[in-house]
């Protein structure tokens, strides 16, 4: 139905009346990835460009810090956008900051910092990997009770097998993803593959020259109500304190890895304004996003311009309160 109402309200120039009635609405946008080809689940370049021409074009981009300093005042800027960037990839370097820088638009990147230390790499790269390469062309994969078809399409196995880890600790997800490379008999690579490299020091210091915000998204990307209180201590204390050291400012602001309610918890919580965090963000979209400092939503975005359309026109939110009466 909501298609059919959308298309409805654009092929009458409403797009325009729904940016009007959700103008008091922040729209604070997730990305992780921007790739030539769009692939590994990224947005692709043609389509990010013609994303954030639209954004400059018709809406008010405002930086993360802008927004949050004025979560309370009465007069807060109207049609914001917000732009924010997950795990730390070298592709945001190369191609999303470039349009970013050259069209002046405001962004927070949201740090892993042990894969930018390139201590490690991040466990749906290794899946997504170790399925890519699949050098004996294994048919099927068992874990425990569990049994993954691996002649389905790559991104559906892969996320049939991501979506699985995400209920495990990490020492049986580890187990799992080690036992995977065994299946397809494969060596796991130490350090991160081309396709998933991480962003160096120097290149995050050089888009601070630009104003680029950054925040922390843990130290190895956990499942942070899946840790115990001494490991989840040190994620919220070694991520924070490898930005600050590296980059030499404070960080104040969380981006819950995977991001998702059962993501976090009020012993997270706790514990990051233990460590002096003083705002947290989500990824899935709420009615009024900055009610909660440490659940602030965002839209995901990904590569679909009908979608992206739909969500920064305020499309999605005005339907999402319909809905809600």
């Amino acid at each position: 139905m909501n298609k059919y109402i959308y298309i409805f309200i654009r092929w009458f120039y409403g797009l325009s009346v729904c940016r009007f009635l959700s103008r008091k609405h922040p729209k604070i946008l997730m990305y992780h990835r921007v790739t030539p080809g769009g692939d590994n689940g990224s947005v692709s370049l043609n389509n990010f460009i013609k994303q954030m021409e639209f954004v400059k074009k018709n809406f008010n981009p405002i930086s993360l810090d802008y927004l949050l300093s004025r979560r309370d005042d009465e007069k807060k800027p109207k049609n914001p956008i917000v732009l924010t960037f997950d795990d730390g990839y070298s592709d945001f370097y190369e191609y999303a900051f470039p349009v970013l820088k050259k069209l002046e638009l405001p962004a927070t990147l949201f740090i892993t910092t042990g894969f930018v230390n390139q201590e490690l790499w991040l466990w749906p790269d290794k899946v997504k990997y170790a399925l890519t390469e699949n050098p004996k062309v294994s048919n099927k994969f068992n874990f425990e009770e569990m049994e993954f078809d691996l002649t389905n399409n790559i991104d559906s196995v892969w996320g049939c097998i991501a979506d699985y880890c995400l209920t495990l600790p990490d020492n049986k997800k580890t187990e799992l993803i080690d036992c995977l490379y065994q299946e397809v008999g494969l060596e796991m690579p130490a350090l991160a593959p081309e396709n998933y490299r991480p962003l160096t020091w120097l290149e995050i210091s050089r888009m601070r020259e630009y104003g680029l915000g950054v925040g922390s998204h843990s130290h190895s990307h956990p499942v942070m109500t899946k840790l115990d209180d001494e490991e989840l201590n040190r994620e919220l204390f070694l991520s924070k304190a490898i930005i600050e050291e590296n980059l030499n400012i404070k960080v104040d602001t969380f981006c819950y890895p995977n991001g998702q309610p059962l993501d976090f918890d009020d012993r997270v919580k706790t514990f990051l304004k233990s460590k002096s965090y003083k705002f947290a963000f989500v990824a899935y979209p709420g009615s009024d996003p900055l009610k909660n400092n440490l659940e602030i939503n965002r839209y995901p975005i990904a590569n679909d311009w009908i979608e992206f359309e739909k969500t920064v026109s305020g499309f999605k939110y005005l339907i999402g309160k319909i809905n809600r009466v």
